[in-house]
C-alpha cells in the first residue's frame, strides 16, 4: 500500500486511465450504468424507485422540500403573510425609502419601489419612464413632499443641473426640468 500523501507517477496515471476506458468498452459495463441511469437496478438490495428516497421522513414531492417537518409551499410567505412583515417600507443608509408595490411595472426584484418615483408618478398621473430622474431639492432623500421633488427628462439633464448649481441651493428653472410643487 502506498504512504500516506503519494503522488502517482504519470505511468500509473496513464494505466489507471487505460483501465477506466476498458471498462467503458466492456457492452456488459455500459448496459449496467446505463440501467443505473434510468432507475433499473440490477440488484434487489438496491432497488430504488424514481422519486422515493431512503429514509421515510423524507418523502419526495414536486415543488415541496423534501422533509415532511419543514415542509415549504412557494409563495406561502410572500409580502405581508411572511412573519418578518414590517409594513412594505424599509429605509436604506443613504436614506432613500422603497415602498412595497408587486403590481408596479418598474418594480424591483423584490417588488419595491422608490418611494419619491411613487409620489412623482401620482402628481403627474402617469408612470414614470426608466430613463425619468427624480432630484430632491433640499438634498435629503427621506423627505419626498412634491414640493422637494424635481423631474428630469435623463440624467444627462439630471447632471447638468448639478454642474450649473452647484453652490445654490435654491432650483433655477432649466429645460429639461420641472418643478414639481411650485
Amino acid at each position: 500500500m502506498p504512504k500516506k500523501g503519494y503522488k502517482q507517477t504519470r505511468k500509473h496515471r496513464r494505466k489507471n486511465r487505460e483501465a477506466r476506458i476498458k471498462e467503458w468498452q466492456n457492452p456488459k459495463h455500459r448496459k449496467h450504468m446505463s440501467d443505473i441511469h434510468k432507475g433499473q437496478h440490477s440488484s434487489p438490495q438496491t432497488e430504488i424507485k424514481k422519486g422515493q428516497h431512503l429514509s421515510p421522513n423524507t418523502e419526495f414531492k414536486k415543488n415541496k422540500h423534501y422533509s415532511q417537518k419543514t415542509e415549504f409551499k412557494k409563495g406561502e410567505f410572500l409580502g405581508d403573510k411572511h412573519p418578518f412583515w414590517k409594513g412594505g417600507t424599509y429605509k436604506t443608509p443613504q436614506g432613500y425609502i422603497y415602498i412595497y408595490k408587486p403590481n408596479h411595472p418598474f418594480c424591483r426584484k423584490q417588488f419595491y419601489v422608490l418611494e419619491h418615483r411613487l409620489v412623482t408618478e401620482k402628481h403627474l398621473c402617469r408612470y414614470l419612464t426608466s430613463t425619468e430622474v427624480v432630484h430632491h431639492i433640499n438634498g435629503n432623500p427621506s423627505d419626498n413632499r412634491i414640493k422637494n421633488l424635481m423631474l428630469f427628462e435623463n440624467n444627462a439633464e439630471h447632471i447638468k443641473y448639478h454642474s450649473k448649481n452647484k453652490n445654490r441651493k435654491v432650483p433655477e428653472e432649466i429645460k429639461g426640468a420641472k418643478a414639481m410643487g411650485a
